[in-house]
């Protein structure tokens, strides 16, 4: 929101993105795919700015496939939620492999 009622208002979007995955479970394994520009995917436990459980570096050209990445050998088990934090357009899919 702007706080200018009137004449010059400005709205506009960031671009950091986060969502919450599920709730207490275990966290076994994922794979991104990367968007048009490099950057970082965030896998957390505590909320959108909790402990990073794990992370990984997107190439950068739209639609690359990285590796199939385990997170720990037969899963890291999270009590408080698990959650995934990035910034838009370094993504085009990420797909995590989690029994909650």
């Amino acid at each position: 929101m702007s706080a200018q009622p009137a004449a010059n208002v400005s709205v506009g979007f960031g671009t950091a993105c986060g969502a919450k995955i599920g709730g207490g479970g275990v966290f076994g394994s994922y794979r991104i795919t990367s968007g048009g520009t490099g950057g970082t995917v965030s896998f957390r436990t505590g909320g959108t700015d909790g402990t990073v459980i794990a992370a990984d570096l997107t190439g950068g050209s739209a639609g690359t496939n990285g590796a199939m990445v385990s997170a720990y050998g037969t899963g890291a088990k999270l009590v408080n939620g698990f959650y995934v934090t990035y910034t838009l357009d370094i993504a085009d899919q990420i797909l995590a492999f989690y029994a909650g």
